[in-house]
């Protein structure tokens, strides 16, 4: 999960990622797989050993669901400092060199190393680096929470999406044997954790399909099943 906080400084316990590791140990019966989380939070301590257990996924799940609402609040303080990010990058990528040119030729280009790099727009591209950074992280974020906010608002109709036979069409074949898998494990692809697995696309193309599939009402044949080998 991205950072959507306002302050950096603000609440240190922010749960930015979490990872799972297997640790197997030797016993008297033989070898035993031991399965863990570790927790990164936002000032970059890392909590690691964490059992992994339906008590701690589900209390990682409510903060970051709780992080991800709070940003939902804030898409549009994200969509100004993007906008300006980018104002501010054109104005130092446009208007940088030709400033700079001017100053290079006043100045004398051969006899001043500093106005060279002005008016050959090394300077200008070093200035326009930050708010190119901020122009990217920014955006990143929007598109972000611009996911999570279709997620929440057709999330009950997307769980839906086992029930119909071309549900996930146009999808990767990655990405359709990664939902198919959790529908087959009973798990909810649609969970915080694992809202990096799609895009906003592919939860577009999954609502399109159904759609579609409610428009038609196509009667499908019977899936054939596999013959046991003799």
């Amino acid at each position: 999960m991205k950072d959507f906080r306002l302050d950096r400084k603000a609440d240190p316990k922010y749960i930015l990622d979490v990872t799972t590791s297997k640790d197997t140990t030797r016993t008297e019966d033989g070898k035993k797989v031991q399965e863990t989380l570790s927790v990164k939070f936002a000032d970059g301590r890392v909590f690691k050993n964490v059992n992994y257990d339906e008590e701690n996924i589900a209390k990682i799940i409510a903060q970051q669901e709780r992080q991800a609402k709070a940003g939902i609040g804030n898409i549009s303080v994200f969509e100004k400092r993007k906008t300006k990010a980018g104002v501010m990058t054109g104005a130092s990528i446009i208007g940088g060199p030709v400033i700079g040119v001017a100053a290079a030729a006043m100045a004398g280009a051969s006899a001043n190393p500093v106005a060279f790099a002005i008016g050959t727009g090394i300077i200008t591209l070093a200035a326009a680096i930050p708010s190119l950074y901020s122009l990217f992280k920014n955006g990143a974020k929007v598109k972000e929470l611009n996911k999570i906010k279709y997620r929440d608002e057709h999330r009950e109709d997307l769980r839906a999406y086992p029930l119909y036979e071309n549900a996930l069409v146009g999808l990767s074949a990655r990405k359709r044997n990664w939902f198919e898998a959790m529908s087959k494990e009973g798990n909810d692809p649609f969970c915080i954790t694992e809202i990096d697995s799609y895009s906003q696309s592919d939860l577009e193309l999954i609502m399109e399909n159904m759609d579609t599939e409610k428009q038609y009402q196509f009667v499908y044949a019977p899936k054939r099943q596999a013959s046991a080998k003799k």
